[in-house]
């Protein structure tokens, strides 16, 4: 099981995300050319949110503001791989965003968001996620990243 992060950065009606890129030293290659939130991989004695983050720190050279956490989702892939994200939203940052060897991170009104440039599992859950929801999901991803099965389950707000 891999443990990662993602951090949805506001900033009134806007929200920061990051198009991957795919460079040598980047492990988890399933999001490259993708827009996301800003996250990535949990490091060893690193607690979930210190690595929420770190990771937009590293990837777009901004310090989150007003962290919360807003759900956690488990993506199924079918070569077996497992990954349980930890999905993470911020009031705000300091700084603006650059990009990096790793991100180029663009505001996007959150009418606008490319869900077309996105996994798409993102449409499904992402808007839960902007209404204020707190919640838990689950995907399973079939050979060609279609969606074999979703579940969402709302279990508070923030």
């Amino acid at each position: 099981m891999r443990i990662q992060t993602v951090c949805f950065i506001l900033r009134g009606k806007r929200v920061l995300l990051g198009k991957q890129k795919d460079t040598p030293t980047k492990q988890f290659k399933r999001g490259v050319g993708y827009w996301n939130g800003l996250g990535g991989h949990v490091e060893d004695g690193e607690t979930i949110e210190a690595a929420a983050c770190r990771e937009p720190l590293e990837e777009a050279k901004v310090k989150v503001l007003g962290l919360y956490k807003a759900g956690v989702m488990h993506f199924h892939f079918p070569d077996g791989e497992y990954c349980q994200v930890h999905i993470f939203g911020a009031d705000g940052c300091e700084g603006e965003p650059q990009e990096t060897d790793e991100m180029e991170p663009r505001w996007f009104p959150v009418d606008q968001i490319p869900y077309d440039q996105m996994w798409p599992a993102d449409r499904r859950w992402l808007p839960t996620f902007l209404a204020g929801k707190q919640f838990v999901g689950r995907v399973e991803f079939g050979p060609n990243k279609e969606i074999n099965s979703f579940q969402l389950e709302v279990i508070g707000e923030n």
